[in-house]
């Protein structure tokens, strides 16, 4: 601002000095308006304070200065500002369509989980094969399973049985390891069968009927005669037969593979 001050008073000066150095006419114009020069040394010294009020306070860099020139503070003192330096400006914003994907979601889009069908069946002989089947069946009932099957023969030393039980899948080795403790293992045979596929396809299938049922239902409501009323009810019925047939699989396919089987083939004595 005391610049802007001081190049105000030298411009009024250059032009009194400008003035007397002519002639006497120009001279006494000069000396009849005196007043008005200074008067205006003064408006232009006031329009110069008044634009270096509207920059605002200075202050530390970053602070607010002229509307629209980037957010730097104007510093009389520094020549960068006055020539317009460089502007400081935020840093960006991160991209709004970063996120963090849980491992999880990783997994799903990686392909469908696969689903897996766990069997065993081993051969096992024991001292005391009524109670064996009742120590095993605890032992089942003790993992969320169940005695699927059982048939004894035989009395005293010559009783045997075979059994099988179903057991959660998550459970199915720890099961698998307490009724092997429960005598001697002659023999033993665990496989696992990938049903994945098997799985899709039933799954397609039955969406693929429960849509054509939804068409047939719709040329129901528009059938005009008893004769197109009789052939959509025909296959209206064929299509829900293929359904609960299509349901009916798909429950049995996910109960072997949520619960696994194990099979005592021959629990005799030793």
């Amino acid at each position: 601002m005391r610049k802007v001050a001081m190049v105000a008073g030298v411009a009024v000066m250059a032009l009194i000095v400008g003035a007397s150095s002519g002639d006497g006419n120009d001279s006494a114009l000069v000396n009849g308006d005196e007043s008005d020069l200074h008067r205006i040394g003064s408006e232009l010294a006031e329009q110069s304070e008044g634009v270096a009020g509207s920059r605002g306070p200075r202050g530390a860099a970053g602070a607010p200065g002229l509307p629209g020139d980037g957010g730097f503070a104007f510093d009389e003192d520094s020549p960068s500002s006055l020539a317009g330096g460089p502007a400081s400006f935020p840093p960006p914003a991160p991209f709004a369509d970063q996120r963090f994907v849980a491992p999880e979601e990783t997994l799903a889009q990686q392909g469908p989980e696969r689903k897996i069908i766990s069997r065993s069946n081993i051969t096992v002989e024991v001292s005391d094969v009524d109670g064996t089947v009742d120590r095993i069946r605890v032992i089942a009932e003790a993992a969320g399973g169940f005695l699927h099957a059982l048939v004894s023969s035989g009395e005293g030393a010559d009783s045997n049985a075979t059994l099988s039980v179903r057991v959660p899948t998550a459970l199915f080795h720890q099961t698998l390891s307490q009724i092997e403790a429960a005598g001697k293992v002659r023999s033993r045979n665990i496989s696992s069968e990938d049903v994945t596929a098997q799985a899709i396809d039933l799954e397609a299938r039955l969406k693929s009927a429960q849509r054509e049922e939804e068409s047939f239902l719709g040329l129901l409501e528009r059938a005009d005669s008893v004769s197109e009323i009789l052939t959509v009810g025909q296959e209206l019925t064929r299509v829900r037969t293929e359904i609960e047939l299509l349901q009916g699989r798909i429950s049995s396919l996910d109960r072997r593979i949520d619960l696994a089987t194990i099979g005592v083939r021959r629990l005799r004595r030793l």
